[in-house]
């Protein structure tokens, strides 16, 4: 993080960006903070972790419908329907994290 630059450094706009993005819901949010690091940043991870998620869910409504034609087997369904489970609780466990993180900078005394 640069020195000088607030709280909100935590690139949060960028993870609605990238929240929408994924979703392929309407809104641009525009962030002020540049990333010059070789890591990735917040907004990356965000992106990969919604876009596996989305690839694991999409993935268990194809071998569930493989499944009713006799073209999957259930212990593969059972599989995949887990990996996509597992996925999106821990993309909610994060969303959950966010909002509280945010309500805790909103009850900061100034």
């Amino acid at each position: 993080m640069k020195k000088g630059k607030n709280m909100l450094d935590l690139k949060t706009i960028d993870a609605l960006s990238a929240y929408n993005k994924v979703g392929g819901l309407s809104g641009n949010y525009v962030s002020d903070v540049t990333n010059d690091s070789i890591s990735p940043s917040f907004t990356q991870l965000v992106e990969e972790a919604l876009g596996n998620t989305l690839d694991k869910v999409k993935t268990a409504e194809s071998k569930a419908v493989g499944s009713v034609t006799g073209e999957v087997s259930m212990e593969d369904l059972a599989v995949a329907v887990a990996n996509a489970e597992m996925s999106l609780k821990t993309v909610v466990a994060i969303r959950d994290k966010l909002v509280s993180a945010f309500q805790d900078i909103i009850r900061m005394p100034i």
